[in-house]
């Protein structure tokens, strides 16, 4: 490869399907010239990458999203429940409901 040649430090991998199915053809001349993979998905990682920068959408989402989402639904059928009014405030409009 040429960039291991011109002697980079390190390789980034973009997140990219096609990258990660062949990460393994410039795997072994990077490793054979001490030269470390980083990966911006942590499939990098589990194909031949020293580390990962990134964040686990899969994880995100059962511990921050859908815990909101259904405290805002519960909150939201409990207040209609008690008659209280609620609103929704987004950056461009105010919605009651």
């Amino acid at each position: 490869m040429a960039l291991i040649s011109r002697g980079v430090d390190a390789l980034f991998t973009a997140s990219s399907g096609t990258i990660y199915e062949k990460i393994g053809a410039f795997r072994d001349l990077a490793d054979q010239a001490a030269v470390p993979i980083y990966s911006f998905y942590k499939n990098g990682v589990l194909n031949g990458a020293l580390a990962a920068l990134s964040s686990d959408y899969f994880r995100m989402s059962d511990e921050l999203l859908i815990p909101m989402a259904r405290k805002v639904l519960i909150d939201k059928k409990e207040r209609q429940r008690k008659g209280v009014a609620s609103r929704l405030v987004t950056k461009r409009t105010v919605i009651s409901h």
